[in-house]
């Protein structure tokens, strides 16, 4: 039966209790400055938390701004590589003689208009 060993679960777990005591220290100093407060103190608080999330709301949009941005680039570099391989491509399938996808709607179309023809005569043929 093999035994299992997990590497430094003692350092691990000491490091996470002594992160966790100063965190705890660090709240209660802070709840200890914010109750020592004046009212000037806090409202000074109070604007600053106001900018803090005036920035942040200018920092999301231009973020969103900036990914439009990118994605509309994106989109004009895809359209115009398209366009580059389509003018290269065009020529070797005109040497492959393979039909083109324009050339093969316009077969179908020629086909159900013979089809549409051929039923319309055989009506004719069978009322004559």
């Amino acid at each position: 039966m093999a035994t299992t060993r997990v590497l430094g679960t003692g350092r691990g777990v000491d490091s996470v209790r002594r992160l966790q005591v100063e965190v705890e220290r660090l709240v209660g100093r802070v709840r200890k400055s914010v109750a020592g407060l004046t009212g000037s103190e806090n409202e000074t608080l109070d604007r600053l938390v106001g900018r803090v999330r005036s920035i942040r709301k200018d920092v999301q949009e231009r973020t969103q701004t900036a990914v439009r941005e990118a994605e509309r680039r994106a989109e004009g570099i895809v359209i115009s590589i398209e366009g580059r391989v389509a003018r290269v491509i065009q020529p070797v399938v005109r040497r492959l003689d393979v039909a083109s996808q324009q050339e093969l709607i316009e077969l179908r179309d020629r086909v159900a208009q013979i089809e549409k023809r051929v039923h319309e005569i055989c009506k004719s043929a069978e009322a004559a």
